[in-house]
């Protein structure tokens, strides 16, 4: 399944996005542990990027991750 939503994205896509897309769908269906990774990613790859700070932080918020 990971395999898949990693390659489900556009073609010109950054590492960054796609680690935030990838991560939302890992969210969607209920892998919250890879969920968290690949949001960290995301902030990690490109941290100027305001919704991947605010999702890694409403994500962490949610499901109690310090």
């Amino acid at each position: 399944m990971l395999a898949s939503f990693e390659q489900s994205g556009p073609e010109l896509e950054t590492e960054a996005a796609k680690a935030f897309r990838v991560g939302f769908m890992l969210e969607q269906a209920h892998y919250l542990a890879e969920a968290y990774t690949y949001y960290k990613k995301a902030t990690t790859l490109d941290p100027n990027v305001l919704v991947y700070k605010s999702t890694l932080e409403s994500f962490k918020k949610d499901y109690s991750i310090k």
